[in-house]
């Protein structure tokens, strides 16, 4: 999730969530988010306040399970620690801004949301 400053806030395997550099990724593909100025910085400022929590290895098992059982796995009692993109979906969501309906988002999951378009 790219903040006002140019940073990333980001949920990186062994290595939790945490601030980069904007640059990180110079290859990724990046969306925008439709919504309301004031939603998407409630966003980055609940995104921010995660900083330092741990990766979510538990919702990336359920991702790749998916598919398999064709159900979601499990409920989740707190919205985190979570992964890459249960991160953006969360914060947004706890905006006011609704992403996708997935309760463990995958990252095709807000590729295909109606709220992002791809830059």
């Amino acid at each position: 999730m790219l903040i006002p400053s140019g940073d990333l806030v980001e949920a990186k395997e062994f290595k939790g969530i945490r601030l980069v550099p904007g640059d990180t990724y110079p290859d990724g593909d990046w969306f925008a988010v439709h919504c309301p100025s004031g939603a998407a910085l409630r966003a980055v400022g609940w995104a921010l306040g995660r900083l330092g929590e741990s990766y979510g290895w538990n919702q990336v098992a359920r991702d790749w399970n998916r598919p398999l059982v064709g159900a979601e796995l499990l409920r989740r009692s707190r919205l985190q620690p979570v992964d890459c993109s249960g991160l953006v979906a969360y914060s947004y969501l706890k905006a006011g801004v609704t992403l996708t309906r997935r309760p463990f988002p995958s990252p095709a999951d807000l590729a295909w949301s109606v709220a992002l378009s791809k830059l």
